[in-house]
């Protein structure tokens, strides 16, 4: 009598039934074989996904600064509308992330450019600031900064060198800086 293996029966390829002690022995080797036969059909299937997301992509925007930006103030949004008399907080949450999904997969990227180079000229300053700022918290132990009297320029020095005279290189004031 032979048993039919569901995966051979689409593949029209029959097996001979095994015996009692080979079953037995080819159980923990068996379900290695089926671990790894979903690992490959899974990983294939991942693969294939990708290129179809690729296809599905092609001659459309995709993510940008300002999309990216909505995404999380969507996200934010959410989270806020989850807790109590918060509840209002889910409509702008869904705008933003439709909005957000309607930018990504947009095929009018110049007016999409557009949007994002408005909104990377509005926020310049602060995204100078916040990169200011994590430079100075990595480098807080072995550079001291400080910032230009005359023209505000931020200025740095290196930390234990004694008293150091900086020029600044913006206004060419020179100041005295114990480090």
């Amino acid at each position: 009598m032979r048993i039919i293996d569901p995966v051979q029966r689409v593949r029209g390829v029959l097996t001979r039934v095994p015996s009692r002690f080979e079953a037995r022995a080819s159980r923990a080797g068996l379900l290695d074989y089926w671990r790894r036969r979903v690992h490959i059909r899974m990983k294939g299937f991942l693969e294939r996904m990708q290129w179809k997301m690729a296809g599905a992509m092609q001659g459309r925007r995709g993510a940008d600064s300002l999309s990216n930006t909505l995404v999380v103030a969507g996200i934010v949004c959410l989270i806020l509308s989850v807790l109590p008399h918060m509840g209002l907080f889910s409509w702008p949450a869904l705008a933003l992330l439709a909005y957000a999904l309607f930018r990504t997969y947009s095929k009018n990227i110049a007016a999409r450019d557009r949007e994002n180079e408005a909104f990377l000229r509005a926020t310049e300053k602060p995204r100078r600031a916040l990169s200011i700022g994590r430079k100075k918290w990595e480098n807080r132990e072995t550079t001291l900064y400080f910032k230009c009297k005359g023209c505000g320029q931020e200025l740095s020095v290196p930390r234990g060198k004694g008293t150091l005279r900086v020029v600044c290189p913006k206004c060419k004031t020179e100041t005295v800086k114990k480090s």
